[in-house]
């Protein structure tokens, strides 16, 4: 599936593609798609994002402080352009949002963030002051519904609800589509 966003954001994508400034937070509604949205923006990045205490992958974990100063040791290592991803950057925990703090206000050259949030007042005043913050629009009904005409395997009455329960939100459209158990459950 190619990404989709609402139309309207497109010359805004373009000019962050050419020209991505020292930080950036996406915001926008669960499902929006906003981890894709920044992954086309940047290119090659590292990434993080909220973990379990085990350290696997986690919507409910967190981003530890010491994530964080890994990542401020990345950036001063000698790159002509490193992006940082921090998927969910909400889920900083206090003291991980102190340290990314420190990132902000000595920037590495060559350095650029890209934070994405469904909840972006849970980040510190400070770091939204000092981020430039694009809030993504859901995708417009035509392009749910195009998006919807291509799930074939759906049933007409399967891409109603995925029309209601989705709201233009093409990530949690195909979240759905591709988890039936994750869908019915929505849709009780």
């Amino acid at each position: 599936m190619s990404l989709i966003f609402h139309p309207s954001f497109q010359p805004r994508i373009d000019s962050l593609r050419r020209r991505l400034p020292h930080a950036v937070l996406l915001s926008g509604a669960a499902g929006i798609g906003l981890k894709a949205i920044a992954e086309a923006i940047a290119g090659p990045a590292l990434y993080l994002e909220p973990l379990d205490s085990d350290g696997r992958p986690a919507p409910n974990g967190s981003i530890s402080a010491a994530r964080i100063r890994g990542l401020y040791e990345d950036t001063r290592s000698k790159h002509e352009r490193l992006v940082a991803i921090i998927d969910d950057a909400d889920r900083l925990t206090p003291a991980a949002q102190g340290a990314f703090l420190k990132l902000l206000e000595e920037p590495s050259p060559g350095t650029h963030f890209i934070l994405t949030s469904h909840q972006p007042t849970q980040l510190l005043p400070t770091i939204r002051s000092r981020v430039q913050h694009y809030k993504i629009p859901p995708i417009t009904p035509e392009q749910t519904d195009g998006l919807l005409g291509s799930l074939s395997r759906l049933s007409a009455e399967e891409r109603a609800q995925l029309r209601f329960l989705a709201h233009g939100r093409p990530a949690l459209i195909m979240r759905y589509a591709e988890t039936p158990e994750l869908f019915r459950a929505a849709a009780n």
